[in-house]
């Protein structure tokens, strides 16, 4: 009779086992992984995505910059072949140029592999008058083209025209 008693009192309690607990530890330790990999792959693309957004800036200022001194310039002399200067009616600008530099007076402008080219009237040249600048940025195959030019006046075109 004391057994019956005992198996009466004895009732199961509701619970997980022990490897159904070690399965979702498993499967745990599997999702947090795969987020951290994940969070990896996220920190990288916002660092590239952060590089290329700071060179476009430095690019589109240095567009800007440029242009506003070409189109404000009454001449502009490439004294050596890095070095071009650009003389206004209120200032001298001057740019020095290297394959990894470009300098506009005592300011960095740009830095990192650079190519460049002086033309003056569709003619590139080296030292002499020019109205125009080819800048080339970045690696060959990916390379950034950035083409400045002085404005043509109608009092230029005109000259140009012979009236």
């Amino acid at each position: 009779m004391k057994t019956g008693k005992l198996k009466s009192k004895l009732k199961k309690i509701p619970a997980y086992t022990l490897t159904e607990i070690l399965v979702v530890l498993a499967l745990t330790a599997i999702v947090a992984a795969l987020s951290f990999s994940a969070l990896g792959f996220i920190k990288r693309a916002l660092g590239l995505i952060e590089t290329n957004y700071e060179f476009a800036n430095s690019y589109r200022n240095l567009e800007i910059k440029l242009s506003l001194d070409f189109a404000n310039a009454e001449s502009i002399n490439s004294i050596s072949p890095n070095k071009l200067e650009l003389t206004g009616p209120l200032e001298t600008t001057t740019y020095a140029i290297t394959d990894t530099h470009l300098i506009r007076n005592n300011d960095t402008l740009v830095t990192g592999r650079m190519s460049f080219q002086l033309f003056s009237k569709a003619e590139e040249i080296n030292t002499g008058t020019c109205d125009a600048i080819k800048l080339g940025f970045g690696e060959i195959e990916k390379e950034v083209i950035m083409f400045i030019s002085k404005p043509i006046t109608t009092k230029d075109r005109l000259d140009q025209l012979g009236n």
